[in-house]
């Protein structure tokens, strides 16, 4: 299960659009959804976040943690409500590379 976690300011509102962004980008780029776990999180809770991808707003990157331990990144976009082909490019690279490890696979 590959984890991608939204991250906003208090993990409700706009973390909740960017969970259903998230969706569509993995579906659209060709992903199996099955093999995600995409969450919600407040950024206080960030710190935590041990695998995958933490996927925010650019405004909050210089309060997110850095990548440690099976993290494999932080990803900053405009809008994490509405910019699917931003998040599709931001994205894609890390699922790639999950691709070629064997965490996740193509439909």
């Amino acid at each position: 299960m590959y984890k991608i976690t939204t991250v906003c300011r208090a993990g409700v509102g706009s973390s909740a659009f960017a969970k259903k962004l998230v969706q569509t980008a993995v579906s659209e780029l060709g992903y199996n959804l099955r093999e995600f776990q995409i969450n919600c999180e407040e950024i206080n809770m960030a710190k935590g976040i041990t695998s995958g991808l933490i996927v925010t707003q650019k405004v909050l990157l210089p309060k997110m943690p850095e990548p440690h331990g099976n993290l494999d990144g932080v990803i900053g976009v405009e809008s994490i409500v509405k910019d699917v082909e931003a998040l599709k490019e931001k994205i894609g690279p890390y699922l790639e590379e999950a691709e070629k490890q064997g965490k996740i696979h193509k439909k």
